[in-house]
């Protein structure tokens, strides 16, 4: 799997779908002998859309595209 297509994983959650993704960051790393995208996303704020709020990171197994861990804080784009 590659960058494209984890970040298709990521933003279909069902925890980021309401928000209105702007950017994502990219990393293919090694954890426990596994390759995994960590995907950190940024969204629009809801009481100013212009700006943008780190909300966290999701971690996608290379192999198959399953959901390993989120480190998600929603909160942030109050």
């Amino acid at each position: 799997m590659d960058s494209d297509e984890a970040l298709k994983v990521a933003s279909s959650q069902e925890a980021v779908k309401p928000l209105a993704l702007k950017a994502a960051q990219c990393w293919l790393q090694r954890e426990n002998g596994n390759l995994v995208w960590r995907i950190r996303l940024w969204a629009a704020k809801l009481r100013d859309p212009t700006h943008m709020a780190d909300i966290g990171d999701l971690y996608i197994a290379a192999d198959d595209g399953t959901v390993v861990r989120t480190n998600l804080h929603l909160k942030n784009v109050e």
